[in-house]
């Protein structure tokens, strides 16, 4: 009885212990007020060196898990003048494709932008070639890349 309880225990323990090898990955936003959730999600990261402040480019790449054909990307600085900033990005939603708006850029406000992990908020607007804006809202990004492997999303 002793042997059982302690194996309870420790499988107790073990379970209920940090989990920093899960990773997390999740884009969410309203479009035009219609939610998304896009967790198909890659990163691809690039060193950029020739600045005063060397840079690094994260571009994420998002998608419905259902296969639905929508996608969502965005570019986010790390380091720099930008840090924290997107710079880049555009949208495939409800069958028509937006770019980034340099006029009203994506604003985002991270709480975590590390090597691995980026978590924060965002919102702006994306417009596509006929001038008709999308309007991003409620933007919510929680993701975990490897920086030995910047594409691979950990399952």
């Amino acid at each position: 009885m002793k042997k059982i309880l302690i194996a309870f225990a420790a499988l107790l323990f073990l379970s209920c212990s940090s989990d920093d090898g899960t990773a997390v990955r999740r884009v969410s936003f309203k479009a035009d007020g219609v939610y998304k959730i896009y967790e198909d999600i890659r990163v691809t990261k690039t060193v950029d060196n020739n600045w005063e402040v060397p840079i690094t480019r994260l571009d994420i790449s998002a998608q419905p898990k259902d296969g639905t054909p929508e996608s969502f990307a965005l570019r986010v600085i790390r380091g720099g003048e930008y840090d924290g900033q997107s710079t880049n990005g555009g949208a495939f939603i409800a069958g028509k494709g937006y770019n980034y708006n340099f006029d009203h850029p994506i604003e985002m406000h991270l709480t975590i932008n590390s090597d691995k992990r980026m978590k924060g908020t965002f919102e702006g607007i994306f417009t596509n070639s006929d001038g008709e804006n999308i309007q991003i809202t409620n933007g919510k990004i929680d993701i975990t890349y490897y920086p030995d492997n910047p594409e691979y999303i950990k399952k």
